[in-house]
């Protein structure tokens, strides 16, 4: 899904430089010292930063053309009926 692949590529955009963080640990929370420890917590990988982004193309790209179809198949049909 388009939120999927967008929500991947914003936590990849967010913390990939990130590369010390101050742990002020209170309870049993867990601690992550680098932002790779993040984008791997969430079994995300860096690496399909720009598969996501084809994909949100394609689905992009993809969206239209069934819009445009369905609007050319609507108006092919007012033009019968009216």
């Amino acid at each position: 899904s388009w939120l999927y692949y967008s929500n991947e590529m914003a936590l990849i955009n967010q913390w990939e430089d990130v590369t010390s963080l101050d742990c002020n640990q209170v309870g049993n929370g867990t601690c992550y010292h680098t932002g790779n420890d993040i984008i791997d917590y969430y079994g995300f990988k860096k690496a399909h930063y720009y598969r996501n982004l084809g994909l949100l193309f394609a689905l992009f790209i993809g969206f239209r053309l069934l819009g445009i179809g369905i609007l050319l198949l609507r108006a092919k049909f007012q033009r019968r009926s009216g």
